[in-house]
């Protein structure tokens, strides 16, 4: 499902840093199949309580999804 997961903590400021987080995926398909994952996990009530408790941590500054060139680049 999920490859290539990497982190990465970028400084953006004298005392802020922000931490980010890449994922790969196979294909679309794979992509959906992760979503669909996380859509069953938050609907626990562990993982909720966890998703709150970051939120004390974390602010959450953007979500992109990447895709490759639609053309080969040369």
């Amino acid at each position: 499902m999920a490859q290539n997961k990497r982190w990465y903590i970028r400084t953006v400021g004298e005392d802020d840093y922000c931490l980010e987080h890449y994922v790969s995926f196979a294909d679309s398909e794979a992509l959906g199949e992760y979503c669909k994952s996380v859509v069953e996990l938050c609907e626990g009530p562990e993982w909720s309580n966890r998703y709150i408790e970051q939120q004390d941590w974390w602010d959450i500054m953007d979500y992109r999804l990447l895709t490759d060139a639609p053309l080969p680049v040369n």
